[in-house]
């Protein structure tokens, strides 16, 4: 009986392994398609799609997929360095990619405001503050928007200004 019985046991525990095992190559779609299968355009929405549900080891994955496709992809590196400060604050790895964002795009608003918001999170509000400026001028005044939400991003008290806010 104590034989049958640990049988019965041993062979409910391999179904279950086998069940949840995977390759670990893809991430799961909701609909149940496995990246892999995804076109680019795709994988970006599915990325996005995971930032916005807050799931963002999901969305990193799916992220890193594209890149794995396209090393520039600026979408993929701004979406993939958002989900790596929401999810684990990986500092380095997202300033990495909104580093390498600006070097394909100087002009690139999202990583400029990326920068900031990591400067910011580590304390060094004048290297925030130069990267807002830089940003700006990069854009050759055109994107008054881009001055306006950095300088948003960036404390009262360290801009030096009375806040109304």
């Amino acid at each position: 009986m104590k034989k049958i019985l640990a049988l019965l046991l041993a062979l409910i525990m391999m179904l279950a392994l086998v069940a949840c095992g995977g390759n670990g190559d893809t991430v799961d779609t909701p609909g149940g398609q496995p990246t892999a299968e995804l076109s680019v355009d795709e994988l970006l929405n599915l990325g996005q799609q995971y930032l916005s549900d807050y799931e963002f080891e999901k969305a990193i994955d799916t992220f890193a997929s594209v890149i794995e496709i396209d090393l520039r992809n600026v979408e993929a590196l701004i979406g993939r360095g958002t989900a790596l400060i929401l999810w684990q604050e990986d500092i380095p790895a997202a300033r990495s990619d909104f580093e390498l964002v600006l070097e394909i795009d100087e002009s690139n608003e999202d990583a400029g405001l990326g920068l900031v918001d990591i400067y910011i999170r580590l304390g060094e509000f004048d290297r925030a503050l130069e990267i807002a400026r830089q940003s700006y001028d990069v854009a050759g005044g055109e994107l008054c928007e881009i001055k306006c939400r950095c300088w948003k991003a960036i404390p009262c008290w360290i801009r030096k200004v009375e806040c109304a806010e």
